[in-house]
């Protein structure tokens, strides 16, 4: 989780990021890391990112939802864990303000086609390619990222702008 918000909060140093994790070995290693000399526009929030959002930030308050790599949940029985299923989408949609972007990557090509069926279903959504987005520069290339290349497994992107 740490290496592509600490790169992505570097970069933009006028924009506040939240990071939400619940395993709470990468919220501390982030934390170490942010204390050792990292960005200072970055917060970090231990527990489940949806929670933290249904409690603490208003509708339509985000600029951007960024979700890069997020466990696939690849049995069919932990579907339900996923974090970003329709009506978690509906949902991280209500937090964007008009304009706000929702930024996904995953290697697991199911689970994209699920998220960008979910996208595209959403009215408060707008995807801004027909199918999956080209990896924006701006988005850092993940650990996570790096060992889905060395299997073989593409990274595919879904971007949607709130309307």
């Amino acid at each position: 989780m740490g290496e592509a918000v600490r790169a992505m909060a570097a970069a933009d140093a006028g924009r506040d990021y939240l990071a939400c994790e619940a395993h709470v070995p990468g919220v501390a290693n982030l934390v170490a890391d942010l204390a050792d000399g990292g960005p200072a526009n970055v917060r970090v929030a231990a527990g489940d990112a949806l929670e933290l959002l249904r409690r603490w930030v208003p509708p339509a308050s985000l600029d951007a939802v960024h979700a890069f790599f997020p466990d696939p949940w690849p049995k069919a029985r932990h579907h339900k864990r996923r974090l970003l299923r329709p009506d978690r989408l509906a949902f991280l949609a209500s937090r964007l303000a008009v304009g706000g972007t929702l930024h996904v990557a995953t290697d697991w090509a199911p689970y994209a086609e699920e998220i960008l069926a979910a996208v595209l279903a959403e009215p408060r959504l707008h995807a801004t390619h027909e199918g999956f987005a080209p990896r924006p520069a701006h988005r850092p290339v993940t650990r996570f990222e790096e060992r889905a290349a060395a299997a073989g497994r593409p990274a595919f992107d879904v971007v949607a702008v709130r309307r």
